[in-house]
Parts: C-alpha cells; sequence; structure tokens
C-alpha cells in the first residue's frame, strides 16, 4: 500500500485541502495542538485563504508519508510560505 492517497481517511483523501477541525479529527489531536505543531514547524503551514485556514492534502500526504518512513525535517515541509499565527 504505497498510494499516498490511502493515509486520509477516503471522505478527505479526495479533497484538496483540510481545514483546521479536518485535519485534528483525522491525526486524532486537538486544534490548539495542531496549532503548536505548526507553530514548532512540526506540520507543514498551512495556506490563509482570507480568514480561512487550509492544509494542502499533498503537503500532510508527503508529512505523514516522511514520518511513516523516520524521514522529515521542519525546512523540508510547507516551505516558501513563512510561519502563520493562528
Amino acid at each position: 500500500m504505497n498510494s499516498s492517497a490511502t493515509l486520509l481517511e477516503p471522505a478527505f483523501a479526495k479533497r484538496a485541502v483540510l481545514s483546521k477541525q479536518e485535519l485534528a479529527d483525522q491525526l486524532g489531536i486537538s486544534i490548539r495542538h495542531l496549532e503548536k505543531l505548526v507553530i514548532g514547524g512540526v506540520l507543514p503551514q498551512p495556506l490563509r485563504l482570507g480568514r480561512c485556514v487550509r492544509f494542502l492534502r499533498s503537503d500532510i500526504e508527503a508529512w505523514l508519508s516522511a514520518k511513516r518512513h523516520g524521514e522529515g525535517s521542519r525546512e523540508e515541509y510547507g516551505s516558501g510560505r513563512g510561519q502563520e499565527h493562528f
């Protein structure tokens, strides 16, 4: 099962972006913990669309895949977007 589309539940795997709540639910963590992971550089940086904060599914899938294989660093994900505060 190498397909990255299978790392998130099927209902969310088809969507290009995820809200903070959707991602927190998928990861089984609180929104506040998700925010701390983003601010700390652990999770990929989200996109800001006006007042909305969205995470690119492709960034999350790459992060999950790297975590699954024991790889990944803070600089590797979400580069070029700068840190956003929630």
